[in-house]
């Protein structure tokens, strides 16, 4: 009796022992299963936002052309302007976007040269380098005449050039070139990006109700901002100057700034903006560069975060190189060395017209004296 109690006994684990392995392989099968349907899922959600973003192609990237882009890529716009230029410009204003409302018809009524604007997003040492290089080499245009507008950030020693920049080859082929499998590999990333998703949501649904997609701003044929106003964008009418000055004063130390990587002015770069130079001055080019002002609010809180060493490092750089070259060289950090408005300026770092003209005129103000002297 025993023995048979303790064999029904043993059969009993042995059969519970069986029903939970079986238990157990159907969990993990319909795990797997699960699993398998979430990636699928999830493989085909990112299929179709990376189609979306192609074919939308809201910064236009990518070339598709079935809507409009919600930002233009300007760099390739100046690029495309400067080259259909005719007759060609003899004088051209670079920087950053803080020189895009000095007005080109001032440089040809104080100068009489006829001028471009090619003030480009988050310009570096290596962008003024290329730009000349395409000016003279390329379109082979008779430029004796250059203003350049060159902040501290010119020479950041780690943040990199604009995607803008990397994605044209006419510019991602000076400074440091980025081989075209890493132009493709970012932009195959940038189709999966939160922020392209939503541009692309923003194209789809403005062309539905029929609303005007596309850049806030359009260029003349001199690359000067017309028919829409910077001073009237979407942003500038939404929001008041002082908020958007307290968002600026917030921000921009650090994303635009980058000041915690700010140590040092780049080598790299101080030696292509000596690359640049040394073009102008083989060709003859009559060189004038300023540092242009931020907000005073902003100079002295970068101040306090322990930019001001940066900001004199750069000052002396400047003036030491483009002196050493036969140029002219303004420091206009300060807004009163030449007369500045703090009112006068659309955020933080972006001047407005008035403001733009008074700088340009105490940079050239000594433009007539020159011509006497040659």
């Amino acid at each position: 009796m025993t023995s048979s109690a303790n064999r029904n006994s043993i059969d009993v684990v042995q059969v519970t022992e069986s029903k939970e392995t079986a238990r157990s392989g159907r969990r993990r099968i319909i795990g797997f299963r699960f699993w398998k349907m979430f990636l699928a899922a999830g493989a085909w959600i990112l299929a179709i936002v990376a189609l979306l973003n192609l074919l939308v192609d809201p910064f236009g990237m990518y070339g598709t052309g079935l809507f409009p882009s919600m930002v233009s890529n300007r760099y390739l716009a100046k690029l495309t302007l400067f080259r259909a230029a005719d007759p060609p410009p003899s004088a051209l204003i670079l920087g950053s976007s803080r020189v895009g409302l000095i007005d080109p018809d001032l440089v040809t009524e104080i100068t009489g040269e006829r001028c471009f604007s090619w003030g480009v997003p988050v310009a570096r040492a290596e962008t003024y380098l290329a730009i000349m290089k395409i000016a003279l080499d390329e379109v082979d245009a008779p430029i004796d005449l250059v203003i350049v507008g060159a902040e501290p950030e010119v020479f950041h020693p780690t943040s990199e050039v604009h995607p803008m920049a990397r994605f044209v080859p006419e510019f991602s082929g000076y400074g440091d070139p980025l081989p075209w499998w890493s132009i493709t590999i970012e932009k195959v990333s940038r189709l999966f990006t939160m922020e392209q998703t939503q541009a692309s949501i923003g194209v789809l649904k403005a062309s539905i109700r029929g609303e005007r997609v596309g850049d806030w701003i359009e260029w003349g044929p001199d690359g000067f901002p017309v028919g829409m106003d910077p001073e009237t964008t979407p942003r500038v009418i939404e929001e008041d100057f002082e908020t958007r000055l307290k968002r600026g004063l917030a921000t921009y130390p650090d994303q635009r700034f980058e000041i915690s990587s700010f140590t040092h002015l780049s080598p790299e770069r101080m030696g292509y903006w000596e690359e640049f130079l040394q073009i102008c001055e083989e060709n003859d080019v009559r060189l004038y560069v300023f540092m242009p002002p931020p907000h005073p609010d902003l100079l002295d809180r970068l101040y306090e975060l322990g930019a001001e060493r940066i900001f004199e490092e750069t000052s002396d750089y400047l003036q030491r190189t483009v002196i050493k070259s036969g140029g002219t060289f303004r420091d206009f950090t300060h807004l009163d060395s030449f007369g500045g408005d703090p009112d006068l300026f659309s955020d933080e770092v972006h001047l407005r017209k008035p403001n733009a003209e008074m700088m340009l005129r105490a940079l050239l103000s000594d433009y007539s004296q020159d011509e006497s002297l040659e």
